[in-house]
């Protein structure tokens, strides 16, 4: 049988690889648009990591291997127009931080005890 997080990591990627496509769609002169577009397409990821359906040991290293698939797009001059900024790396260090965040602190307990939560 297959681990339970597997399906909730499957919703928030395929949520994420629809906002790609949609925003595909809508072009590169709506790039600034496009990339806030794929930024908050993240939620639904983050909110199931902060409900503990996605453990940290699968969110991060998918954090960061998005981000690195992004940097070698930039490096390769092979940017991804419709989303991707000519010497901007927004979009990888926004993959980075994510990754980041979720491998080294502990972001339920500190969100939780900062909105005075408890569980």
């Amino acid at each position: 049988m297959f681990p339970e997080w597997l399906l909730y990591a499957g919703i928030a990627a395929s949520i994420i690889i629809l906002a790609i496509r949609l925003t595909k769609k809508l072009g590169g002169e709506y790039a600034w648009i496009n990339r806030k577009i794929i930024h908050f397409s993240i939620t639904p990821a983050a909110v199931l990591y902060y409900f503990e359906k996605i453990p940290k040991e699968v969110f991060a290293p998918a954090a960061f291997a998005f981000a690195v698939v992004q940097l070698i797009f930039h490096l390769k001059k092979e940017k991804l127009s419709w989303y991707q900024l000519d010497k901007n790396y927004g979009e990888v260090f926004f993959a980075l931080s994510a990754s980041f965040v979720v491998a080294f602190l502990d972001t339920v307990r500190i969100s939780s005890g900062t909105l005075g939560l408890s569980f």
